[in-house]
């Protein structure tokens, strides 16, 4: 979904446009969708370190494991 956010702001702001304008046509005001189109990009999941790196930017805190979680084997031995 991420990968999307930004087609969906710019079909947001288009269809803003279009009822700003007061534009809509030659004959009478049609009435505009309430749902804007836009499809869902596919994209690849992200990785571990990318989905820890992001919630501790956004949060500040780790939520779902933490970046050394991967090294706990190797401090083990």
């Amino acid at each position: 979904m991420l990968a999307s956010v930004d087609d969906a702001l710019v079909a947001l702001q288009r269809a803003s446009r279009v009822r700003e304008s007061g534009q809509h046509g030659l004959v009478g005001r049609p009435r505009l969708p309430r749902r804007v189109p836009f499809e869902l990009r596919e994209a690849e999941p992200w990785s571990e370190e990318e989905r820890l790196a992001s919630e501790y930017a956004m949060l500040g805190f780790y939520v779902s494991g933490h970046r050394l979680q991967s090294m706990r084997r190797v401090c083990r031995n």
